[in-house]
C-alpha cells in the first residue's frame, strides 16, 4: 500500500520512486482500458484511472522534490501546490455554456452565504488540525491531500448528489438532483467554490506550518 504519511521527516526516496513507478504502470493500464473499451465499461476504468493518476502525481512530485536542493525544492513545491487546484478547477467549467463571474461565484454569495461561511469555518478547522501532520521538508504533500479531498467533496455537489435522513426508517439515503447538476455544469459555479475552499484550507495549513517551523526563543534555526 502506498505511503501517504505526510509527517515523517525521513522519507525514503527509494520507496517514493517505487510507489511512483507502480502507480505510473497502473495509470497507464487504466488509461489504455479507458480509451479502448466500450463507453458502458469506461466507468469501471475510471475507478482505477482517477486514484492511480492522483497517486502518480503525489509520489512522482515527491520524488522530484526530494531530488532538488533547498531553494529549488521550495519553488517546485509552491508551483505544484498552486497549479494542481487551478488545473482541477477546469473540470467544473468544462461543460459551462457561458462563464461569468456571477455564475462562478454565485453560490458563495447572497442567500447561500451563511451556509458557505459555516462550511468555510469547518474546512479551516479541519485543515488547521491536519496541519500537525505536515512534513517539514515536503509540506506540499499535505496541501495536495487537502486539495484532493476538497475536490471530491465539490464533485459530489457538482453532480447533484445529496443525502437526506428518513425519519420513518431512521436511515440516510442518497439521491441525485439532476436540475441542480445541470445548473452547476452550465454556470461553472463549483469552480469558484472549489478554489475558495482550497484557498481557505491552504491558508490554515500555511499558518500552522509557519508556526511549526518558527524557531523557539533561544533556539537557533537549523541550517
Amino acid at each position: 500500500m502506498a505511503d501517504l504519511d505526510t509527517r515523517s521527516t525521513e522519507l525514503s526516496i527509494e520507496k517514493v520512486k517505487s510507489d511512483a513507478k507502480f502507480f505510473g504502470i497502473l495509470f497507464t493500464i487504466c488509461l489504455g482500458v479507458f480509451l479502448f473499451v466500450p463507453i458502458k465499461f469506461q466507468l469501471f476504468a475510471l475507478i482505477g484511472l482517477v486514484p492511480s493518476g492522483w497517486l502518480l502525481l503525489f509520489h512522482g512530485s515527491t520524488a522530484i522534490s526530494m531530488s532538488l536542493n533547498r531553494v529549488a525544492r521550495r519553488q517546485f513545491q509552491i508551483a505544484v501546490a498552486l497549479v494542481v487546484p487551478l488545473f482541477l478547477s477546469l473540470y467544473f467549467i468544462k461543460d459551462a455554456t457561458s462563464i461569468t463571474l456571477q455564475g462562478v461565484v454565485g453560490d458563495m454569495s447572497g442567500p447561500y452565504l451563511p451556509g458557505r461561511l459555516i462550511q468555510l469555518g469547518l474546512i479551516a478547522l479541519f485543515s488547521w488540525a491536519f496541519g500537525d501532520q505536515l512534513n517539514r521538508e515536503h509540506p506540499f504533500r499535505g496541501f495536495l491531500i487537502a486539495c484532493a479531498v476538497i475536490f471530491v467533496i465539490c464533485l459530489k455537489g457538482y453532480y447533484g448528489i445529496h443525502w437526506e435522513d428518513d425519519d420513518v426508517t431512521e436511515r440516510t439515503s442518497s439521491y441525485i438532483d439532476e436540475e441542480s447538476a445541470k445548473q452547476s455544469a452550465a454556470t461553472g459555479s463549483y469552480a469558484g467554490q472549489f478554489l475558495v475552499y482550497v484557498g481557505v484550507s491552504y491558508t490554515a495549513l500555511l499558518i500552522k506550518l509557519l508556526r511549526k517551523t518558527k524557531p523557539k526563543d533561544g533556539v537557533q534555526p537549523m541550517s
